[in-house]
């Protein structure tokens, strides 16, 4: 597996990921650091190479194998 790949489809997650409304989303996600709350929206993009990441991780190292997809993303 060429890690390379992996740092690839990270950077694809990235350009899927919004803090301002965006036009077409999958998911919107809200996580809360000290007292400020944060909104960010996923598009569906981003969630099927989270998704894909996720598969990579299980293939490369086997302690991951039989992790939830919910644990990584």
């Amino acid at each position: 597996m060429n890690t390379d790949h992996i740092e690839g489809k990270i950077i694809a997650i990235t350009r899927g990921i919004h803090l301002r409304f965006p036009p077409a989303h999958e998911r919107m996600d809200v996580f809360t650091v000290g007292s400020q709350q944060f909104s960010w929206w996923l598009t569906h993009q981003a969630i099927a190479e989270t998704r894909e990441v996720t598969e990579m991780i299980r293939e490369l190292d086997p302690e991951f194998a039989h992790a939830a997809t919910r644990q990584f993303s």
